[in-house]
This record gives structure tokens, sequence and C-alpha cells, in this order.
């Protein structure tokens, strides 16, 4: 359902996720908005117990589920959420937005690191590539 909902786009950067790319290679993955280790009751891996569940689906790509990790978009306001309050959709897009900005932040605070990284793989294979 989350896939549908959000029309198979990342939900933290919006790219295409419905794309031969991103199934074929891996990159698309469907994200537990809140971190199923936390909220054991919203864990959509578990079976259809809670009618609420799929809302903790959220298409996400590969290096957006990878930067937003275990963060947790309820950590401003803890007492915010009640175990047996239902998510809702309305509620899903303020969580959502929430990690948006967290995994932006982590982007930019992470980029440096990821370019030269990248930089260091394509000087080894170009190196390979000589051998």
């Amino acid at each position: 359902m989350g896939w549908l909902d959000h029309k198979g786009k990342c939900v933290y950067c919006g790219v295409e996720l419905a794309d031969a790319e991103h199934m074929i290679g891996g990159l698309a993955t469907t994200d537990h908005l809140l971190p199923a280790a936390r909220y054991e009751e919203l864990d959509f891996t578990r079976g259809p117990e809670r009618e609420d569940r799929y809302l903790n689906a959220v298409p996400a790509c590969a290096a957006c589920n990878s930067l937003k990790g275990d963060f947790d978009p309820y950590a401003e306001d803890p007492k915010e959420y009640a175990r047996d309050n239902k998510l809702t959709l309305e509620t899903q897009q303020k969580l959502i937005e929430r990690a948006r900005v967290h995994v932006k932040s982590e982007r930019e605070r992470r980029g440096p690191v990821i370019e030269q990284d990248r930089k260091n793989w394509l000087a080894k294979l170009d190196e390979l590539g000589r051998e």
C-alpha cells in the first residue's frame, strides 16, 4: 500500500523507484518509517494484526534508507505517540517530513566523506583496469 500511496517514489528524496535501475539493482526498499525495533506493533513484516501497519511501510531508495537508519521521527516529542494510538495518513505525512529533514541533514553531513569514498573507488577501479 505504501508504494501505491506514494506512487513508487522515495518518500525522502522523491526519486522514482519503480524503474529497472532501482528494482533490478536492489536500490528500491521499503522502509519502516518508525523503527521496527522500537515500534514492534507497527512492524509490517510481522503480519496484519493492526490495520495501520501499512502506514509504517514507506518506499525509500537505498541511499535514503541508509541515511535515515534507525532515526525515530517521534524523537522530538516521544510523548506524542501512545502505543494504542493508530497511525493516520496525516500523522504519517508529519513523520515523513521530520525524517526528510533528518535525511537531508545526514546527506549534507556525510557528503564530503561519501564523495571521497567515491573518488577512492573510482581510482582503485582505474588502477585495477591498468593491471
